[in-house]
């Protein structure tokens, strides 16, 4: 870039009404003139620019700075030179140099409080948001909650009572109380003694014999075996004469865990059509528990056309005059045509279902069970209830008072519940 056109480039100008042609820029670049401010000036001619010119130039080389800054007055006739305070603010002068075009049309106004944000609205939508989210998200909860977990989710689905919870047991309690509980001063064995007073109150006991009652369920593992084996015990500690019966031919779990596997019972009975002095069935004894066991017998390929004899119609009919009680281990109810034929020979069907397990509902289908006079006089029982949550806590402070001879102050101590006893 060449001084000329550098000067040219720093030339500040004010032409109030006068255009700065190309004429008289080219008469400026032909005089090396540093900073030039042309205050409100009439420049006619490009000889009249020269003349202005010449003198900057004289004035500028007198100084010893080349960048002064010059004002030239109104008629355009005397130049001066700035003081040296100006000399660092051209921008002042040349905001004095123009005109304000700016005009003040009204004066700004507005409220007290600011317009943004806003706060008591954002407050009131993030409550009633908030809430609206928590609603749906119980809801969504609740729609999907579609398991039978205590007493309270059965009353809509079917009209036949529910007779006793048992509680969940932990595997410590498992372990040491598998198949029979044994310690009597135990929640769970308490639960089996209000199931065993709310089975006899479903039926009028007869002047003569006992009935018989058939626990059935679901599917597996949902602890009916457990339940067969303790309301037996039940029954035997309460003084009544009792025979237990293990009706399911194909897993024989009852008699795997008293030790009657693989031995005479219930098949046999049935092949062999043995005579009723010559029953093969065993006594179970314990501490404060006696009571007869029929086992299941060795496996049989054919268990539903060996049930529909008539033997075992007769052979119930022959036990329920020996014992007061005759409680039959059933299969699961649905799966296995055995429980039909064992249901028809019952007084009374205990139907257990594992908390938390099976859909509610299934439960309409036992109903129509019920109606049909395919279960006999129904009633339910539910497993492995959670007993810790409030609606339970009079347990915890029932038995930590001391319930029982002998036994430990159990204050917040809750038992837990059975696990399912077929898979033990």
């Amino acid at each position: 870039m060449t001084d000329l056109e550098r000067i040219g480039q720093r030339l500040v100008t004010g032409f109030p009404g006068t255009a700065l042609t190309p004429e008289l820029v080219q008469v400026v670049k032909e005089y090396k003139i540093g900073n030039i401010i042309l205050f409100r000036e009439n420049i006619a001619s490009a000889d009249q620019l020269r003349t202005l010119c010449a003198d900057l130039q004289t004035l500028i080389r007198s100084e010893t700075s080349h960048d002064a800054f010059i004002m030239i007055d109104q008629e355009g006739g005397a130049v001066t030179r700035l003081p040296e305070s100006c000399i660092n603010v051209p921008g002042s002068m040349a905001l004095a140099a123009t005109e304000a075009s700016a005009r003040v049309l009204e004066s700004a106004h507005g409220p007290d409080i600011p317009i943004a944000p806003q706060t008591v609205q954002y407050l009131a939508a993030g409550i009633l948001g908030g809430g609206a989210l928590c609603f749906f998200a119980l809801l969504g909860i609740a729609m999907l909650n579609n398991k039978v977990k205590n007493k309270y989710d059965l009353p809509a689905q079917v009209r036949q009572p529910v007779i006793a919870e048992l509680p969940k047991m932990s595997k410590k309690e498992r372990k040491n109380n598998t198949p029979l509980i044994r310690n009597d001063h135990s929640v769970i064995a308490e639960c089996f003694h209000i199931l065993r007073n709310n089975v006899d109150s479903l039926l009028p006991r007869p002047d003569a014999g006992g009935y018989v009652i058939l626990l059935t369920s679901t599917c597996p593992a949902e602890g009916k075996t457990f339940a067969s084996a303790n309301l037996a015990a039940a029954f035997a500690k309460a003084g009544r004469k009792v025979l237990l019966i293990d009706g399911d031919l194909r897993k024989r779990s009852l008699s795997r865990q008293l030790g009657g596997y693989g031995r005479r019972g219930l098949t046999s009975i049935l092949l062999n059509r043995l005579q009723t002095a010559a029953l093969p069935i065993r006594r179970i004894e314990e501490t404060g528990i006696s009571f007869d066991f029929l086992g299941a017998g060795p496996a049989v390929p054919n268990p539903v056309s060996l049930l529909s004899q008539p033997i075992l119609g007769q052979m119930l009919e022959h036990l329920k005059k020996q014992y007061d009680t005759v409680i039959i281990d059933a299969p699961p109810y649905g799966i296995l045509a055995d429980t039909a034929i064992l249901a028809s020979w019952s007084d009374i069907s205990l139907y257990l279902t594992r908390s938390g397990m099976i859909d509610k509902r299934y439960f309409p289908q036992v109903q129509k069970l019920a109606d049909t006079g395919k279960l006999p006089n129904l009633a339910f029982i539910i497993n492995g209830v959670n007993f810790k949550s409030a609606s339970y806590n009079y347990y915890g402070y029932g038995y930590g008072y001391g319930y029982g001879t002998g036994s430990r102050s159990r204050r917040n101590e809750p038992e837990t519940a059975p696990e399912d006893s077929d898979k033990q």
